[in-house]
């Protein structure tokens, strides 16, 4: 089993992304640390590692992005010929300590992918969700597409999350797929999809094995805001590529991307009013009453596309002296407890 772990200026929590791969029960595994250009101590602290442990595979790059990184760890372990799954692993992030021994006691080569269950955490140690002793179940075929947009249609699965840390994949269908490098922000979904189109089956297990650290100057979290049109976009794909899938999968699919043209439509109309973009989020609106997927959406969806076919008026009054209000009390609220 190869592990890609990226970093790039993570020196506050990469100790305990290391110590998590040390600690573990198993040693049937390999860590290909891709350090992206870092400009902080996490260099020395992964050469440190590197000579002391035999599992940690250290390479120093010019930084080029987070799926620059990956990509070259992908060529790196596609070229050993001697790994069968590959899986990945944020730097600020960690694994329980059975990670490895849990994957090589239910996996084989038969199996396509592996999901394990996911739980977030703050500073205060705050765990999101826990662990279930439910037993892992086969998924096959198209249920498999149907399980991963199922995170909108059941939340109370651990496993159904559209991170890529609580996934390992099967080398032999995913050989040659790469991560598109002029993505900024979504990268891991725009691979994933791409490795899902191949997929035929999957082993679920609702046991938490991953932890995801929230930290307010994540990647993931600060470029969301900033690249939230180039997130559409991407979606817009997706969504169109998925039409020819069955209903449950669009079904998980246009919530989600309708989660995403909504965080849009807030975007627009609490900042700078962009013509553009707000034309753009009319056609998408258009599109998914055209396909009539408009029966799909939950209440709560339908209400949203309501408000915003009262019109440019409404909207603006409405983020400014109501939804924008409440919105900033609630996200200071939580992120207070953000790692730095």
């Amino acid at each position: 089993m190869a592990i890609v772990v990226p970093v790039f200026n993570v020196d506050k929590y990469l100790k305990d992304c290391l110590e998590a791969f040390a600690n573990q029960t198993c040693t049937e595994f390999d860590v290909f640390a891709i350090d992206d250009g870092s400009t902080d101590n996490s260099s020395k602290i992964l050469d440190g590692y590197a000579n002391k442990v035999k599992w940690l595979k250290v390479v120093h790059k010019e930084n080029a992005g987070v799926s620059s990184a990956r990509n070259f760890a992908l060529t790196l372990i596609e070229n050993c010929h001697i790994y069968t799954h590959v899986a990945f692993i944020d730097a600020d992030d960690w694994v329980s300590h059975n990670y490895v021994e849990k994957f090589n006691s239910l996996i084989d080569d038969s199996i396509d992918c592996f999901i394990c269950g996911s739980s977030k955490f703050d500073r205060r140690g705050k765990q999101q969700g826990k662990s279930s002793n439910v037993t892992p179940r086969m998924v096959q075929g198209v249920k498999f597409f149907d399980f991963y947009w199922e995170g909108d249609l059941n939340r109370k699965s651990l496993s159904a999350t559209y991170y890529l840390g609580n996934k390992v994949f099967n080398l032999r269908k995913v050989r040659g797929i790469r991560f598109d490098e002029r993505i900024r922000c979504g990268e891991d979904q725009d691979w994933m999809f791409k490795c899902f189109k191949v997929v035929k089956s999957a082993l679920i297990s609702e046991e938490v094995l991953h932890y995801y650290r929230l930290r307010a100057s994540s990647a993931s979290h600060t470029c969301w805001s900033k690249n939230i049109a180039e997130n559409l976009d991407m979606y817009m794909r997706f969504y169109c590529e998925s039409r020819s899938a069955t209903e449950l999968i669009t079904a998980g699919f246009v919530r989600t991307f309708i989660n995403m043209w909504w965080e849009n439509v807030q975007y627009v109309y609490q900042s700078e009013f962009d013509v553009e973009r707000a034309k753009r989020l009319k056609e998408i609106i258009e599109l998914v009453f055209h396909n009539d997927d408009y029966r799909l959406l939950h209440l709560k969806m339908k209400k949203r596309i309501w408000l915003y076919r009262c019109g440019d008026s409404f909207l603006k009054w409405y983020f400014r002296i109501f939804h924008k209000k409440t919105k900033l009390k609630l996200r200071g609220r939580e992120s207070a407890y953000f790692f730095d």
